[in-house]
């Protein structure tokens, strides 16, 4: 199992230099410290190789605030599932009013009676980016009735 972190920055805004050289020096994960008592732990990365390069005045003057962890940054952790959501055997689920940025596919509904509602619903790429994080769409499976789809948004 993998686990990918997404860096962003503290405004939201996405940090596509980090990002894309994930590909070769990989922020894998290696290790989760148990979670403390005010619900916080420490990741390993398995190779630093990618954080270390960031701070080089080369890499600063490339790509600048963009492309450097700094303080009040974020790192998502994201494990390499296949969908965003996954509903199987199970029935009458709603999701209204969501948005959804870091998705390898949207959405997976297998087996069960169905009848699934998704209301004002979006997965596309962050704003002001082109970036996706896979690019599967919806499977429907087996279901005794299908969903209904009501002001939804997908981009895959």
């Amino acid at each position: 199992n993998f686990l990918r972190f997404i860096p962003f920055k503290w405004d939201g805004t996405f940090m596509t230099p980090l990002y894309a050289f994930q590909r070769n020096d990989g922020l894998y994960l290696a290790n989760l410290t148990a979670l403390s008592s005010e619900n916080k732990f420490w990741a390993y990365f398995r190779n630093a190789k990618l954080l270390s390069r960031t701070m080089t005045p080369s890499w600063r003057k490339a790509y600048g605030r963009q492309g450097s962890l700094e303080p009040n940054d974020g790192i998502s952790i994201i494990y390499s599932a296949t969908a965003m959501l996954e509903l199987e055997n199970c029935s009458n689920f709603t999701v209204e009013d969501f948005t959804n940025y870091a998705a390898k596919g949207v959405l997976s509904m297998t087996v069960g009676e169905g009848g699934h509602v998704f209301n004002n619903f979006t997965s596309s790429p962050r704003p002001n980016t082109n970036q996706l994080y896979g690019g599967g769409g919806i499977m429907v499976n087996g279901l005794r009735r299908g969903p209904v789809f009501d002001r939804c948004r997908m981009i895959t």
